[in-house]
C-alpha cells in the first residue's frame, strides 16, 4: 500500500501538467506540428501502435542487450581492478581515456566496421552504459570496512570466501546505483545507434516523421521510447529490492512509518 501511495504524488503532478500542457496549446492556438496537444499525442500512440509497438520492441531489444552486455563485461572487470593493484595502474586509466571520446563520433565508425544492422546501436548503448557500472562496482569493493576484512583474516577466511560472503555482498548497492544510471544512458546510446545507421527502432520512426513534419507521431515515439526506458529501470528496481532488501536505501522513511 506504501509503494501505491508513493505514485499518487507524481502522477498527479504529471496530469496536472498535461491537463496545462493542453490548455495552453489550445488557447495559445499553437499548431500541432510546432506543439501538439498530449490529447493529439495519445490520439496517435493508438491510432499509430502497428508502427510504434514494433519500433518499441525493436529499440528495447537492443537497449537490453547492450546494458546486459555492460553489465557482464563491467562487473568482472571491475573485479580484476580491485583485485590487482598492477592491474588497475595499467589499464584504468587507459578505460578513462576510452570515455574521454565523444561516443556520438564513434558511432559512423561503427557502422562502417559492424554495418546497419541491430549490432551497431547494442554497440553503442554498451559503450555508454559501461562505465557508470566499471566505477560504481570498483567504489562498492573498496568501500567495505577494514574491521570486517581483518576480522575474515583472523578467522582464517580465503580470498574467495571474503569476496563471496564480504565484497560483493557490500558492493551491491554501489552496483546498482552504476545499473539504474546506465539503464537512462542505454536508451541514450540505443537511439543514437538508430540515428546513425538502423532500418528499424524507435530512432528510425523519429527521423521519418521528422522527414514529413509528423510532430505529434514524434512525440509519440517519444513516449514509448520514455516507457521502454522506465521499464528497465523499474526491472533494476525491482531486482534490487528482491537482492538487497536489508540495505538501508530499501528501508521506510522515517515520515513513511505509519503508512502501510
Amino acid at each position: 500500500m506504501r509503494r501505491l501511495a508513493n505514485w499518487i504524488a507524481p502522477c498527479l503532478l504529471l496530469a496536472l501538467l498535461l491537463l496545462l500542457w493542453e490548455v495552453a496549446v489550445v488557447t495559445l492556438h499553437i499548431r500541432p506540428f510546432v506543439l501538439p496537444r498530449p490529447s493529439q499525442v495519445a490520439a496517435s500512440m493508438l491510432a499509430d501502435v502497428t508502427v510504434l509497438l514494433p519500433a518499441a520492441l525493436a529499440t528495447g531489444r537492443a537497449i537490453l542487450l547492450g546494458f546486459v552486455l555492460s553489465v557482464l563485461v563491467a562487473v568482472p572487470l571491475a573485479v580484476a581492478l580491485v583485485a590487482s593493484r598492477w592491474v588497475e595502474r595499467t589499464l584504468f586509466p587507459l578505460l578513462v581515456a576510452t570515455q574521454l571520446v565523444p561516443k556520438v563520433a564513434l558511432a559512423p565508425v561503427l557502422v562502417v566496421w559492424l554495418g546497419l544492422g541491430a549490432i551497431t546501436k547494442v554497440m553503442v548503448a554498451f559503450l555508454l552504459s559501461f562505465f557508470p557500472i566499471l566505477i560504481d562496482t570498483m567504489i562498492g569493493l573498496k568501500s567495505i570496512e577494514p574491521g570486517k576484512i581483518q576480522m575474515a583474516r583472523a578467522m582464517g577466511a580465503t580470498q574467495l570466501a571474503m569476496f563471496w560472503r564480504i565484497r560483493l555482498p557490500g558492493a551491491l548497492p554501489s552496483m546498482f546505483a552504476g545499473m539504474k544510471v546506465a539503464t537512462t544512458l542505454a536508451v541514450v546510446g540505443a537511439i543514437v545507434g538508430e540515428f546513425i545507421g538502423a532500418q528499424e527502432g524507435l530512432g528510425n520512426v523519429l527521423l521519418s516523421a521528422n522527414g514529413n513534419f509528423d510532430t505529434v507521431l514524434m512525440f509519440a515515439a517519444v513516449v514509448y521510447l520514455t516507457l521502454v526506458g522506465m521499464l528497465l529501470f523499474g526491472a533494476i528496481e525491482l531486482l534490487e529490492h528482491l537482492i538487497i532488501p536489508w540495505h538501508v536505501s530499501r528501508r521506510a522513511r522515517p515520515g513513511a512509518a505509519g503508512v502501510h
